[in-house]
């Protein structure tokens, strides 16, 4: 087990899914936040970046704790959205 999954074990079991689901929450508006701030050049890139990185962590700890019902679902996105980009290229050399 890698260290990351060992930590999102302990951080699970220390504070519940119903804290994760809410810190989830927390950390989505936050990078909302600063997504409109970098906009309106009030932010740097860097904190988008920075809470980006913090809803990873904690979606991450989701996908530790349910990943043989997420994944299926990731792959399932990552092909659609493949399948997408293969279509967009298509109509675009079509139109050239």
């Amino acid at each position: 087990m890698d260290l990351n999954n060992e930590l999102f074990k302990i951080v699970i079991r220390k504070y519940g899914i119903e804290a994760q689901l809410n810190m989830l929450i927390e950390e989505c508006a936050e990078l909302i936040v600063a997504i409109n701030h970098f906009k309106r050049n009030r932010k740097s890139f860097n904190s988008v970046l920075e809470e980006i990185a913090d809803v990873f962590i904690v979606a991450n700890q989701f996908k530790y704790k349910y990943k043989k019902i997420i994944n299926p679902i990731i792959n399932s996105k990552l092909k659609r959205l493949k399948e997408k980009l293969n279509k967009e290229d298509l109509s675009d050399n079509n139109n050239k």
